[in-house]
């Protein structure tokens, strides 16, 4: 992890720190992303269904890979100076091992926060 990619990891930490909210639009591709920067806002979210659709695959749980996720994100963060968070699924993985190592993959990528939907079932 580079020291920049620590820099705008402890921003995003921060923007959860402060009181009120903060707004986090989506980007799917790295023009979309630097339009959001370039806006304004402070940092950038992904969005599964809208890089699978420019991807040209319909968007539906696990319809893109783990592989095709990373690649979106290194192209995305690439082109900002903000915060990057990735809509991450369920995980890319059925064991802890299996998500922790996707994680450090999409870090690998420059994203710094992630959202898991939870899959379990359970309410």
């Amino acid at each position: 992890m580079s020291d920049n990619q620590i820099a705008l990891a402890r921003r995003f930490r921060d923007l959860h720190e402060v009181p009120g909210m903060f707004l986090m639009p989506d980007a799917w591709s790295p023009k979309s992303a630097r339009m959001l920067e370039a806006a304004g806002f402070p940092a950038i979210g992904t969005t599964r269904s809208g890089i699978a659709q420019s991807l040209g695959v319909v968007e539906r749980q696990g319809c893109i890979t783990l592989r095709q996720t990373v690649d979106a994100i290194a192209g995305i963060g690439s082109g900002i100076d903000v915060p990057l968070s990735v809509d991450f699924e369920s995980g890319f993985g059925a064991t802890s091992e299996d998500v922790a190592e996707a994680i450090w993959r999409t870090i690998d990528a420059g994203a710094v926060g992630a959202t898991i939907a939870d899959q379990s079932g359970v309410a």
